[in-house]
């Protein structure tokens, strides 16, 4: 069961003693009719009850967003405290007394933000109980899956992924995606995943968490970016844009040159660590030493979205922190106790063909301040999304938008600071 996020702000609910305070003028009138009591009572209940769904009076009004009705009302759980950004929609002060709606920017920002903890909140309570069943969907870490397999004493799945290399190179639904090829081992490029010919974009966005799939916080990051990207063009457009025949094909992989996600990337800089909400963000393990110590180590670095920005007291959400958004301490202390875990051994998780061509180093754990002496911890990227360019395709036809979505990744030659690992 996914458990509404509370990090992004306040409760949306109004808090009121009112019930309280009108019924007491009752007890200055002992003479009163049981009837005239009654009324009274009956006033002051329908006076206390707030008003929530009036456009003029909510914190957060309902989306118009081209999605099913429970959808939208499971966007519109999530609070909004974002007081450095210059969104009107987002800032509770100013949405009382807004009744346009909610724009292009906040929709996508939500529904991504949304999604990434849904894929996140999954992943955690099925490490919490990990059983034959609940594993057999859903997006994981590979290590952490091994893991999972080696607690449920399922050890023929175990040889059967390891033997076919999929811990190292990953795994995602055989009837919607292939495998990119790459300059690894296995020739194969790490959780790089390109839409099949003749399968629904849409379709195959989905079976990335309703299959059984290897992942890394940087394509659970792209996966909610997709979704809100899904909910603001609809299925139409959404499907002409990454199709397989289509110039820019749905590839879900922040290492390949082929990301799909590329046309919408703006770098930005952050020197004074002053973030907006929405933006990817790139925490960095210390390097070389973290890659030396855990050859097949998934934590060499966070991906994360900002739900939070202000400047004092930043938050991200991002795939294996904790569901509700950490700060940067936070995020600096969980990437040190990866760097301190004992690695799992080569011949775990790689073919056995390929294990014995590995050798690992050994380094003592580390103490925090040592470890930000090393630049652990350290912002290594930030990228925003071109939001201009969503909302005009969101008023094109389908065939316009594909062309206007590839014109865009022939200009933009930017790309995810994953890619330099490969």
């Amino acid at each position: 069961m996914y458990i509404n996020p509370v990090a992004i702000g306040p409760s949306l609910r109004p808090q009121s003693n009112g019930v309280s305070n009108r019924f007491s003028i009752l007890r200055s009138f002992p003479l009163f009719s049981t009837v005239a009591k009654a009324v009274l009572i009956a006033i002051g209940i329908l006076a206390s009850i707030p008003i929530i769904d009036s456009p003029q009076t909510s914190l957060i009004r309902r989306p118009q967003l081209e999605n099913s009705n429970a959808q939208e009302r499971e966007i519109q759980m999530m609070p909004a405290q974002q007081s450095s950004l210059k969104l009107d929609e987002l800032q509770p002060s100013k949405v009382e007394t807004i009744s346009k709606p909610i724009s292009i920017r906040a929709q996508i920002i939500r529904t991504a933000v949304l999604e990434l903890q849904k894929m996140n909140q999954n992943m955690q309570e099925v490490m919490a109980r990990p059983t034959k069943s609940n594993l057999q969907r859903g997006a994981y870490y590979s290590n952490q899956y091994y893991e999972a397999l080696k607690q449920t004493n399922q050890k023929k799945i175990i040889e059967e992924f390891r033997e076919r290399g999929d811990f190292f190179h990953g795994y995602s639904s055989q009837a919607h995606f292939t495998h990119l090829p790459g300059p690894t081992d296995t020739q194969k490029l790490p959780m790089a995943y390109r839409i099949k010919p003749g399968i629904k974009s849409s379709d195959a966005l989905r079976s990335y968490q309703n299959s059984l799939t290897f992942t890394d916080c940087g394509n659970a990051c792209a996966i909610g970016m997709y979704h809100a990207l899904l909910n603001v063009w609809g299925e139409e457009k959404f499907n002409r844009i990454f199709s397989s025949s289509s110039k820019t094909p749905l590839v879900i992989s922040t290492i390949s040159p082929s990301d799909s996600l590329r046309p919408l990337y703006i770098p930005k800089t952050v020197p004074d660590k002053r973030y907006r909400v929405g933006e990817i963000v790139h925490f960095s393990n210390i390097q070389p030493q973290y890659n030396r110590k855990h050859r097949q180590g998934e934590g060499a670095g966070f991906n994360v979205v900002c739900s939070d920005a202000n400047p004092k007291h930043p938050k991200f959400v991002g795939f294996g922190l904790p569901v509700d958004g950490a700060s940067p301490q936070q995020i600096e202390q969980l990437l040190l106790d990866e760097y301190n875990k004992i690695p799992l051994a080569d011949k775990e998780i790689l073919p056995s063909w390929l294990a014995s061509h590995h050798s690992q180093e050994v380094y003592s754990p580390m103490t925090l301040n040592q470890f930000k002496e090393l630049g652990g911890g350290k912002v290594v990227g930030v990228i925003g999304f071109n939001y201009d360019l969503i909302e005009k395709m969101a008023k094109v036809s389908p065939e316009e938008g594909a062309k206007l979505y590839a014109n865009a990744g022939k200009i933009n030659k930017y790309v995810h600071p994953d890619q330099n690992s490969y």
